[in-house]
Parts: C-alpha cells; structure tokens; sequence
C-alpha cells in the first residue's frame, strides 16, 4: 500500500470519524507509531492541519513556508496599511517626546523642585537673562 494512499485514507477517517478512529487506523492499517506517522505526513504529505476547523486539507499551493506567525502561534495582523499607521503613530509619539523632554531640560535651568521641603525655587535672574519674563500669579 502507497504512502500517500494511507494518508488520503488517515485524512478521510481523521475528517469524517475522530482522531480515536484515526489513530487505530494507523496502528492496525499502516504498522506505525501514531506520532511517526503524523511526523512523516506533515513531512511527506500534501495536507495540513487546520487548527480552526481541527480538520485536515490539502495544503495551499501559495504558500510553501510557514509565516513567521503561524510558526510562533501569533495571529497575523490585519494590514500592512494599518502596520504602517502604527509605525508613523510611534514615530509621532517620539517626536513628541523629544520635543517634551527638550522643553522640560529648559525650564529645569530655571526653575527648581524641593520635595522634601515642598519648596520651588525660581531663578528669576537667569530667567530675565535669557529674555524670558517672570509673571507670578
């Protein structure tokens, strides 16, 4: 008996009866281990395993590999266009950043925060200086 003609056979009785029955099949039709047999038909065979439906069918002539997020058991993202929103998102984000710590490093020239004395010091003179006014409300 062909090998390919015993995984049309396991597939059949997998889709149609259960993995018990399929594994009985293989044991008593085929002479194997059950585990070395699906080794080998994920191997050697046209089919694969379809997680959702838990069926076997016969593997797409698109894809020849795996996707990086089949492999890692990851959920594929939806769409490049969203990737791309994401990534420009982030890079907007760092911008901000920068642009806030930037702001923050010039005003801590300025001014001074003592929380253990809950005091704030401003250094009105290095802010005139530097053609700032101090207004104190």
């Amino acid at each position: 008996m062909s090998q390919d003609h015993n995984y049309d056979n396991y597939v059949e009785i997998y889709n149609k009866q259960g993995r018990q029955a399929a594994q009985e099949y293989v044991i008593n039709e085929c002479g194997l281990d059950y585990p070395a047999f699906q080794r080998k038909m994920r191997n050697e065979s046209m089919y694969t395993f379809n997680r959702s439906t838990k069926k076997f069918g016969l593997k797409s002539e698109e894809t020849h590999f795996m996707s990086l997020e089949e492999l890692c058991g990851a959920k594929p993202s939806t769409s490049k266009v969203e990737n791309q929103a994401l990534s420009r998102n982030s890079e907007f984000d760092n911008l901000i950043i920068e642009l806030i710590r930037d702001r923050i490093t010039e005003l801590h020239r300025f001014i001074r925060l003592d929380k253990s004395s809950n005091q704030i010091f401003v250094y009105s003179k290095a802010i005139k200086d530097n053609g700032y006014s101090l207004s104190v409300l």
